[in-house]
């Protein structure tokens, strides 16, 4: 793994130069300190908000230290589509839709175990790796190791207080993430809000001219008007119904009020711009941003026939849910609804690429 220096961080509080010290880092602006916890730097006092930190996921780094990350994947997690999800660094392909290349330092904020992070190494210069929850930023530390990666760079830090200079960034990575950044505050400011402060740290760690990769659920995508559950909090319809009534339905199920903003495609060209970042690209992933088959080109009309196609196949299946789908989307082929923007509104899930202007 390669060494960190510590003029690699600033202070995620006050952006203070930090003085490197046996046991961490300390910023002596606001008499701060970070520790360094197993070889992981902990920039951050914020509690995690992924269920990583469980008996299975300490099972995972034992395991992992003793016998190898793959076996660990393996005996812990078997061949489950969460071990899958771990393990295959595939899932990152996408992130040659920015212009990653040999010169780049890359930001994954939000690496979860590192699927991005491990795809884009290669191609990249530097990789830093942050995310709220060690377990899974140790693993990735682990998986570094054991595979001789030298350019990852993994850390326990908060988006929303990023430990990071100025116009440090060629590309930030957000794959899976905008709709967590609520939960990195506990304060009563509203979803939208706390993710439009996440959005202009992004932006002020990233260089003039880099690009933001975005992985998302559409907010109205066609599943949740038919049922699907929603992914971050287990519930149907909640993401298409008015913010206040979502928060209502979740709050009488018991989970609290509805913090995981997703958007709709304009609604994310615009929450962005707030931020003062710049649309560039809208791709559609299938499966989906999470488990990524193709990537549709969706100002292609060659390319979302080609997906209709793929959503076709893929659907051809037993269930009564999938035969509906099928026929849902053979309508659509027929009726060539999908040259009216049929993606761009139901659409699964997003792949987007926004930028930093140049001034």
């Amino acid at each position: 793994m390669k060494e960190i220096e510590f003029i690699h961080y600033v202070c995620p509080f006050c952006k203070g130069s930090f003085e490197r010290e046996v046991y961490g880092y300390y910023c002596e602006n606001c008499d701060r300190r970070f520790p360094v916890k197993e070889g992981i730097p902990i920039l951050t006092d914020s509690v995690n908000c992924w269920d990583f930190q469980s008996i299975k996921s300490k099972q995972l780094l034992t395991i992992s230290e003793e016998r190898g990350w793959s076996k660990a994947i393996q005996e812990v997690y078997g061949y489950s589509d969460y071990g899958f999800w771990i393990s295959d660094v595939s899932r990152g392909c996408g992130v040659l839709l920015t212009s990653i290349n040999k010169e780049s330092r890359v930001l994954d904020a939000g690496c979860g175990w590192g699927a991005l992070s491990l795809f884009a190494a290669p191609i990249a210069d530097e990789v830093h790796a942050i995310d709220s929850t060690f377990d899974a930023v140790k693993f990735l530390a682990i998986r570094t190791r054991q595979e001789g990666i030298e350019n990852i760079c993994p850390a326990v830090g908060d988006l929303l207080k990023l430990p990071f200079p100025e116009d440090y960034f060629d590309i930030v990575l957000l794959n899976g993430v905008l709709e967590w950044i609520p939960f990195f505050e506990e304060s009563t400011s509203s979803p939208y809000h706390i993710q439009l402060s996440g959005l202009r740290e992004v932006k002020r760690v990233l260089k003039h001219g880099g690009e933001i990769y975005l992985g998302i659920e559409n907010r109205y995508a066609l599943k949740y008007f038919l049922g699907a559950r929603d992914e971050h909090t287990g519930l149907p319809f909640v993401t298409i119904l008015p913010r206040r009534l979502a928060s209502a339905v979740s709050r009488l199920s018991g989970k609290g009020p509805y913090r995981n903003y997703t958007y709709s495609l304009s609604g994310l060209k615009k929450l962005f711009a707030k931020s003062v970042l710049k649309f560039a690209k809208v791709y559609l992933p299938l499966k989906s941003y999470r488990e990524i088959n193709y990537i549709v080109d969706l100002n292609d009309l060659k390319a979302q026939a080609f997906g209709i196609d793929f959503l076709i196949r893929h659907m051809n299946s037993e269930g009564i849910k999938n035969r509906l789908y099928y026929l849902f989307f053979l309508f659509v082929k027929v009726s060539q609804l999908y040259r009216l923007g049929f993606f761009k509104r139901f659409g699964f899930s997003f792949i987007m690429i926004f930028k930093k202007s140049m001034n």
